[in-house]
């Protein structure tokens, strides 16, 4: 039986080196949209249970419908999910064969996922998951369907998100997942961290891998960048030294501005360098990184002082202004004025 830990612990399992999960030169199937709830997709998956069941009798532990089709009222992707409970996946002859005679096809094999078969039905549309009792999966997909099936403001916020997913990326629809906060130790954000990667993302210093820094700096009209060796001392000569800490700057830089949603003019003053080619490996760096940028930039060559002048396209609120207000105190100047001195007016 899994352990609550493995439970709510998603981990990418990657496939062994050479190792292929299809069978046959099978692949991924088709595209298929989130669309309104279809009270056909109860019937049509009871019909596929019985007969899962009737062809493999005693081998099937359990055969149950499970997914977002199997929650009444839920807006899904049009493609039944059942969940096949077998005492070994790994010994296919004992419900494969069964199973193509119904108008099943094996096409993924997972042994190193707690060994994980799927096999595709075409009449309805339906993924059969095979599994063995004690896997995280198994307990995972009956927790998403029992959940929602009994937390109705849960569930549309499931869709909302789901529905959302789908729209701006469907690759990405199948990876939204259910947390169950009353079961959970930790919150969610707590659990992954994401409180103190929020406050990474705003904070004025990003440290660099090599003990390097980044001073982040926002003006009415420019965002200043300031690069710097801190703790780098390096282990060869200073230009060596100050041309790693300046590409790693680089390669940061990027991905900064894709996290905070700088945009607007920008200014970077690197470490100066004194040799031209470090200079243009450096600008090369930066243009490469931030080629990944969906947002448009144009960046001009580093001058002798080390300054590279750069744009980026201004689409919205930055993440810094999205979490912060105006100081009342210095109105955004970022010092306090001595009010005695300045009223004193130069009085003794």
């Amino acid at each position: 039986m899994a352990t609550p830990e493995e439970i709510v612990r998603f981990d990418d399992v990657e496939p062994p080196p050479g190792a292929s999960p299809w069978v046959d030169g099978a692949g991924p199937g088709r595209d298929v949209v989130v669309v309104e709830p279809d009270p056909a997709w109860t019937e049509q998956a009871a019909r596929l249970v019985d007969t899962v069941g009737a062809a493999l009798g005693r081998t099937a532990v359990s055969v149950e419908h499970v997914g977002s089709t199997s929650v009444p009222g839920l807006a899904a992707k049009p493609l039944l999910d059942l969940l096949l409970v077998v005492p070994d996946p790994d010994d296919e002859d004992a419900y494969v064969p069964a199973l193509e005679s119904q108008g099943f096809r094996l096409v993924v094999r997972e042994p190193w996922w707690q060994g994980h078969r799927l096999l595709r039905h075409h009449d309805p549309r339906t993924n059969l998951h095979v599994f063995h009792a004690d896997g995280a999966e198994v307990a995972r997909m009956r927790m998403f369907r029992d959940w929602l099936r009994t937390h109705p403001d849960d569930r549309d916020l499931y869709e909302k998100v789901s529905t959302y997913v789908q729209s701006v990326n469907p690759a990405l629809a199948d990876r939204v997942q259910f947390y169950d906060g009353d079961s959970e130790p930790l919150p969610l954000f707590e659990r992954h961290h994401v409180h103190e990667q929020l406050r990474k993302a705003v904070d004025r210093k990003v440290w660099l891998p090599s003990g390097g820094s980044l001073i982040i700096e926002h003006t009415e009209a420019l965002t200043v960048i300031d690069v710097n060796t801190g703790k780098n001392v390096g282990r060869s000569s200073l230009e060596e030294t100050v041309f790693r800490n300046n590409l790693e700057a680089a390669e940061e830089i990027a991905r900064q501005l894709r996290l905070r949603d700088i945009g607007g003019i920008i200014v970077i003053d690197f470490v100066d360098m004194d040799e031209r080619q470090n200079r243009d490996a450096v600008a090369k760096t930066l243009r490469d990184a931030l080629a990944r940028d969906k947002t448009r930039t144009q960046v001009f060559d580093i001058s002798d002082l080390g300054l590279v002048e750069m744009t980026r396209k201004r689409i919205g609120e930055g993440l810094l202004e999205s979490f912060s207000s105006l100081c009342e105190d210095c109105d955004g100047r970022g010092v306090s004025l001595d009010q005695d001195l300045l009223v004193a007016g130069g009085r003794a």
